[in-house]
């Protein structure tokens, strides 16, 4: 976990720019915030929150300077329109995840990192894929945030690699430890096994559910609850509430949130296609909707004023 603050980054003529600003809850949490920072510096995509810096202060304790997003989380957005029953128009949904699926796609990629460890190929599973994790901008431009736990490279194998053998051993079914938030895990997430870029597509046709219906599909009162709910996955009545509420995304819907990986729609990319017919004029639709929110939510602001006990960060 982290917290963050909105600051002022200052430049060395004078210039100044709102950032937001990241640093570790617990010092546990620290080695976690250091990897994003290094992992997130070398991403750049329109849909992803840019990392402008990974810093120390003087005690050494990290923190990282990100790009300052002028906008409200889905879940506010959301939670803003079920307080007079209304949910979201399907060009609208639509126009969301189409922007969501971009990132992803460019996730999925295989490219080279940069880690600690040394250079790896590899391609980034985001694992925590959820309303408060995607923020839509005054403009309407989407963004997917928070690079906490999508800090973990899949290795993919190179035939330039000396050691391809033990890369495809790596890649085998395994135990892993469990990471995300139970309500938007799929199966395999929650059951601790492997996973791929699938497993954000999963979490993709939960944030569809939700933006349909305004409620979360796997629910819950206690911890376990939750994750027995997301270790059966989708029931046959979900299916009924999409097709009922809005039956163009009921195809869409099923082929995200198929029980086994291989039966999903198979890429980002995939999902993209299938959704920029049905996100014509989302963008426009989405306007009024975001001054609306802004004006019930005048008083909130998306991120904290950084407190003056902190330095403020220096480019």
């Amino acid at each position: 976990m982290a917290h963050v603050f909105k600051g002022t980054l200052m430049g060395s003529l004078g210039s100044e720019k709102t950032v937001a600003v990241k640093m570790a809850d617990t010092e546990k949490n620290r080695p976690q915030l250091i990897r994003e920072g290094i992992l997130g510096a070398q991403l750049s995509h329109p849909n992803l929150r840019d990392t402008i810096t990974l810093s120390f202060t003087p005690s050494g304790e990290p923190f990282l300077v990100l790009q300052y997003v002028d906008g409200w989380t889905l879940s506010e957005i959301l939670r803003t329109l079920l307080r007079d029953g209304r949910t979201l128009p399907v060009n609208v949904i639509a126009h969301v995840l189409l922007q969501v699926s971009h990132a992803l796609t460019y996730l999925h990629t295989p490219r080279t990192f940069e880690l600690e460890t040394g250079r790896m190929l590899g391609r980034i599973v985001h694992q925590d894929l959820k309303p408060p994790n995607v923020m839509i901008a005054r403009c309407g431009h989407v963004y997917v945030i928070d690079c906490g736990i999508m800090s973990d490279v899949i290795r993919e194998p190179d035939e330039n690699d000396m050691a391809v053998e033990a890369l495809l051993e790596m890649r085998e079914p395994k135990s892993t430890p469990i990471a995300g938030t139970p309500q938007y895990m799929a199966p395999e997430q929650a059951r601790g096994r492997r996973i791929d870029p699938t497993t954000d597509l999963y979490a993709l046709g939960l944030l569809l559910y939700e933006m349909v219906t305004g409620h979360k599909m796997l629910r819950g009162l206690s911890l376990h609850d939750r994750l027995q709910s997301a270790m059966q996955g989708r029931q046959p009545g979900h299916v009924d509430v999409v097709r009922d509420r809005l039956p163009e995304l009921e195809d869409l819907f099923t082929q995200l949130t198929e029980y086994s990986p291989e039966d999903r729609i198979g890429s980002a990319q995939e999902v993209a296609a299938l959704l920029t017919p049905l996100a014509q004029g989302g963008e426009q639709a989405l306007q009024p909707l975001l001054v609306e929110v802004a004006t019930r939510r005048a008083t909130t602001t998306p991120a904290q004023s950084l407190p003056t006990k902190r330095n403020t960060p220096t480019a």
